[in-house]
């Protein structure tokens, strides 16, 4: 796949582009993006462009725009535009000449950096733009632009604000709120998410390095939109700096005392107010001070390889796992695509419990504990999913948002390419190993940190009602006297309806087998945590029933060409080759 991506062999923390070409836009947005756990932004540039698409997503705050859709992470009013129109031209470097180009991040401090000189008809200027968002106040986000005039006079005007008409592809999930500019300088916006009823505040506030080279300002107000205006003028060889400050709050935050609007909108504008006293580079170095506290300093990593681009691939993925993981409220987790665009809808799947909680559970136990918090809250969902499909216990739903909704997966995606008829997604259905998954997760913790608390309040109840499900699931085949997992989706989501999926079966038979040490370790050695755990009803009825069963649940096994087939059918397919 082509990229405009370059390297250096001595910036190990660098990715860069060194050449505009907006048809990459949609991959740089998601490979540059910026977060903190709270809050994920997508980076589109500051101007506008086609091709553009501009998300900035609050973990958790989740709404429904139709009863016939599932949840999803609205699309917050973006605060990211900026519209410059120099000499009665916009802004736009598909014209003209560019020179100096580079879009580039710094993974270790959270910077991204956006550098070019550009020059059109009567035009010269160099820009330099500046962006994070605080690893310091998940609520905050700072913009600085540095323009600079190479050429003869010339005029600017400045739109910028608070952008509310954005949608999740077509689905708006605000209703308009007020807007309004508290005392003449910051810009507010309130919106409620339509069906959760969440409450958006968020504030802006522009300053610049030299007030007395603008003419004139004027606020516009729009639908879903406010704007502050700015004219002004640069002669020859002067520069002027602009910087805008913006935050987010919900009225699902934590760290709020209060959860009214009128509460919100002043915190917003107090905290904003003292921010821009202190400054972009204030804050971009507190930003950059709390990455290096809470991620690198305690957990250097590195590797010794041939090819400098690993260490770097290293870097670039604990970047984006720390930019993703709310480490702020156990009552939300890693989304598929972390908050770094609309795919997957902000759900958390089965990757969050195998492939990214183990990182944290063996460097940032905390936060391990948090994404495990998570999917205790979840038990009544898993609970309500089981029950649905006539199940006893936990089936974990596969896709997941607010931890007690349950099954939030959708029914239909995109057209088949074959029939052209809308394809059914079976796997909110039919995948089901996500409960061992959990599991899996769950036990890696505890072995790993010793936590008994969590192990005794929350993880073994897991553990539990985990091999409770795949008890009630297992088939009996009284042909072959053995039990067996049927219809399913394993974790290769192209074969649907198969049986015996090798990875299920294995991973079903782990959980039950360590409920069954689980169970018999604490009725030996913590008689006050078995009892309350065996109030639930039917635990000493279901340990018999992991006793009777595990030990004729089918395991596939390797044929004599070594090949462990992935389920019955598999070796049957046709070959492509």
């Amino acid at each position: 796949m082509k990229t405009l991506m370059e390297y250096q062999q001595n910036q190990p923390w660098i990715i860069k582009e060194n050449s505009f070409d907006n048809n990459f836009l949609s991959k740089c947005e998601s490979v540059f993006a910026l977060g903190n756990g709270y809050l994920g932004v997508r980076s589109a540039f500051e101007e506008n462009y086609i091709g553009e698409k501009r998300d900035m997503f609050v973990s958790g705050t989740f709404d429904r725009f139709d009863k016939s859709e599932v949840t999803e992470l609205p699309n917050v009013p973006d605060f990211i535009q900026m519209e410059f129109v120099i000499n009665g031209r916009n802004l736009d470097l598909n014209l003209g000449e560019i020179t100096q180009y580079s879009f580039s991040l710094n993974l270790k401090t959270g910077q991204l950096i956006r550098h070019f000189i550009w020059k059109f008809a009567d035009i010269h200027l160099e820009f330099n733009f500046r962006r994070f968002v605080s690893f310091d106040d998940l609520h905050l986000l700072g913009q600085e632009v540095t323009i600079r005039n190479l050429g003869a006079d010339t005029s600017f005007q400045l739109k910028s604000g608070i952008d509310g008409q954005l949608t999740n592809s077509g689905s708006q999930h605000f209703a308009e709120g007020t807007k309004d500019q508290e005392k003449n300088r910051i810009l507010q916006m309130v919106s409620t998410t339509a069906q959760s009823r969440i409450d958006f505040v968020q504030s802006t506030i522009h300053d610049f390095s030299d007030r007395s080279l603008i003419d004139k300002t004027r606020i516009e107000i729009s639908r879903r939109q406010i704007h502050k205006l700015y004219w002004f003028h640069l002669k020859s060889n002067r520069s002027i700096k602009i910087s805008k400050l913006s935050n987010v709050y919900t009225s699902i935050d934590r760290d709020l005392n209060q959860k009214t609007v009128e509460y919100m909108i002043s915190v917003s504008a107090n905290v904003l107010n003292f921010d821009v006293q202190k400054g972009f580079d204030y804050l971009l170095k507190k930003s950059a001070l709390a990455w290096e506290e809470k991620v690198w300093r305690d957990f250097p990593i590195e590797i010794k390889s041939i090819d400098f681009t690993d260490q770097l691939a290293l870097n670039f993925a604990r970047y984006h796992l720390h930019i993703m993981v709310p480490k702020h409220d156990g009552r939300m987790s890693i989304a598929a695509k972390g908050l770094s665009g609309e795919g997957y809808k902000g759900h958390t799947a089965w990757d969050t419990d195998i492939f990214m909680l183990p990182y944290f559970t063996m460097t940032y136990p905390e936060i391990a504990r948090k994404l495990l918090t998570y999917r205790y809250l979840g038990l009544s969902g898993a609970h309500k999913k089981a029950a649905l499909n006539h199940y006893q216990g936990a089936q974990y739903p596969w896709e997941s948002a607010w931890p007690s909704n349950g099954e939030v997966a959708p029914v239909w995606g995109a057209a088949d390419i074959v029939t052209g008829k809308p394809t059914k997604i079976w796997l909110g259905f039919i995948e089901q190993h996500i409960s061992s998954d959990v599991a899996f997760g769950v036990k890696q913790y505890i072995d790993a940190t010793s936590d008994l608390r969590f192990a005794k309040f929350e993880g073994y109840e897991m553990i539990f009602d985990t091999a409770k499900f795949w008890v009630s699931r297992l088939e009996y085949n009284a042909v072959k006297d053995r039990y067996e997992i049927n219809n399913v989706v394993g974790p290769d989501e192209y074969k649907e309806h198969v049986n015996n999926n090798a990875f299920t079966n294995y991973s079903a038979a782990w959980n039950i087998s360590t409920a069954i040490k689980v169970y018999e370790k604490i009725k030996q050695q913590d008689s006050k945590s078995f009892d309350r755990l065996n109030k639930k009803p039917g635990l000493d009825k279901t340990y018999r029933q992991w006793k009777e069963k595990l030990p004729k649940l089918y395991l596939p096994k390797a044929n004599k060409d070594k090949i462990l087939p992935q389920d019955d059918s598999y070796l049957s397919k046709k070959f492509w080759i």
